[in-house]
C-alpha cells in the first residue's frame, strides 16, 4: 500500500508538467507542493486556505472529512467549499481558490471554477485575473 502511494505521489508530481521546481508549500498549512509560475505567488486571502482545524471534532463539525490524504502521516480536514464548481476568473469570486485543470498553458486566459475543498489534491492551474498563472501540484 505505502510502495502504491510513493508510486502515485511520483507519477502525480510528474504530471504537471516540465519546468517544475522543488518551492516552498504553496501555504503554510499545506504539505509539499510542486509550484510552476511566472512570477511570485500574489497574495490571496487566508479565507481562501479554509480554516485551520486541527482536531476531528472541529472537523467533522465543519462537515469536513477527517484522515490521512496522499503522502502525509498525519491526518488532515478536507472541508468543502460552498461554492464549488462556479466560473471564475480570480480566487477573490471563490471562498476557496479559481482552479482549471493543469493542461492550460501558464499566462492563456482562460475561465476556472471555484474549487470543491479547500485542499485539492493532484495538479491544477491558479487563475488570477482571468490568466492561467501557476500550475500547483499537492500531495
Amino acid at each position: 500500500m505505502i510502495r502504491s502511494a510513493a508510486i502515485a505521489s511520483m507519477v502525480l508530481f510528474a504530471a504537471c508538467g516540465t519546468g517544475e521546481s522543488d518551492a516552498p508549500p504553496a501555504h503554510p498549512s499545506w504539505g509539499p507542493a510542486v509550484v510552476m509560475g511566472n512570477s511570485s505567488v500574489p497574495a490571496i486571502a487566508e479565507s481562501h486556505f479554509g480554516p485551520r482545524l486541527t482536531t476531528e471534532q472541529e472537523c467533522l463539525a465543519a462537515n469536513g472529512s477527517w484522515g490521512v490524504v496522499g503522502e502525509s502521516s498525519a491526518p488532515r480536514c478536507i472541508v468543502p467549499t460552498g461554492d464549488g464548481g462556479t466560473s471564475c476568473t480570480d480566487h477573490a469570486q471563490c471562498q476557496g481558490l479559481c482552479i482549471a485543470g493543469s493542461d492550460i498553458e501558464l499566462g492563456q486566459a482562460t475561465t476556472g471554477q471555484c474549487a470543491a475543498t479547500f485542499y485539492e489534491m493532484e495538479c491544477h492551474t491558479w487563475i488570477y485575473g482571468g490568466r492561467a498563472e501557476w500550475k500547483v501540484c499537492l500531495d
